[in-house]
Order: C-alpha cells, then structure tokens, then sequence
C-alpha cells in the first residue's frame, strides 16, 4: 500500500524542501531535513565517532 509519492520539509512554517519520497529520504539536501532523518530511531544505527 502506497500513501503518498511526493514529501515536503517545513521549519518554522517555510518550506524547505520537497520532492519524491525516495530522493528525500535517501539524498536529503538540505540541512534540516537531514537532521530530521537522522533522528528517525532505528534497532542497528552505526556509532558516531567523536
């Protein structure tokens, strides 16, 4: 089941960000939405390197 094919990024209400849901996710561009992904939780995540 498909929701949706297209996603946007907001930041304090301007948007920052859209396109297809796969460019999105897997090559983010702008600095917000990548610190959004980033912080999805997932079970096997690498460890940062100080």
């Amino acid at each position: 089941m498909q929701l949706c094919t297209r996603t946007a990024v907001m930041q304090r209400g301007v948007l920052v960000e859209e396109g297809d849901i796969e460019t999105v996710f897997r090559h983010p561009r702008h600095p917000y939405t990548q610190r959004l992904i980033a912080a999805i939780p997932t079970r096997h995540r690498k460890e940062e390197t100080p």
